[in-house]
């Protein structure tokens, strides 16, 4: 008897947590529009983004709802070539090392700084996980 009662109640107490995360988003871990549309110009990326990449690196730096961690990022991948340059590395490494700047962000600056001529096989694999 004590078992269906205690039972649902912990499935319910789970479903809740479950949609408060969902429904707040974790302000570490979420993964924005901007974000996911960088990892996926990164991760086809040859030397330095195409003219479509450009465009919409364009729209995220002109967007009034993109980060300011995002536009940097943005600013950084239209200057590449090849890699990113070195004031472009400054303030990938600030993002990286900046306990407020989300984890995909920081993931997306990561990558960036290892990032020559393409992104390596792991960075692929973590710029995947952040593509919509």
């Amino acid at each position: 008897m004590i078992i269906r009662k205690v039972i649902p109640a912990v499935l319910f107490g789970f479903s809740l947590f479950g949609a408060q995360t969902a429904l707040a988003g974790d302000a570490h871990g979420a993964t924005t529009h901007a974000i996911s549309t960088m990892a996926g110009i990164i991760s086809h990326m040859n030397h330095r983004p195409d003219a479509s990449g450009k465009a919409e690196l364009q729209k995220i730096i002109d967007d009034g709802s993109s980060t300011a961690h995002e536009k940097t990022i943005a600013k950084a991948m239209m200057g590449m070539n090849h890699k990113v340059d070195s004031s472009g590395k400054d303030q990938l490494r600030a993002i990286v090392n900046d306990d407020s700047a989300t984890e995909s962000e920081r993931t997306v600056a990561g990558v960036l700084l290892d990032f020559h001529h393409e992104a390596g096989r792991s960075d692929r694999k973590k710029l995947t996980a952040l593509e919509e």
